[in-house]
């Protein structure tokens, strides 16, 4: 387990994202939107990920440089 210090540490280095998936949709009809922490080292991967899926499966994204 972690202690208190190691934790804050992790979490200053992680991005956090909102990402809202075309699947599935909430009971009024609206789709899930989700928060996603990303570690600092995986931000071009995962951002370049958010740019290929974009209109496939992600509806709208934003958090680090993206925004759409």
């Amino acid at each position: 387990m972690k202690n208190i210090t190691e934790r804050f540490v992790t979490e200053s280095r992680e991005i956090e994202y909102r990402v809202a998936f075309l699947e599935p949709k909430d009971s009024e009809g609206l789709p899930f939107t989700v928060r996603i922490l990303v570690e600092r080292e995986n931000q071009r991967v995962f951002e370049n990920w958010l740019e290929n899926e974009r209109d496939n499966s992600i509806i709208h994204a934003s958090g680090g440089t993206v925004e759409y």
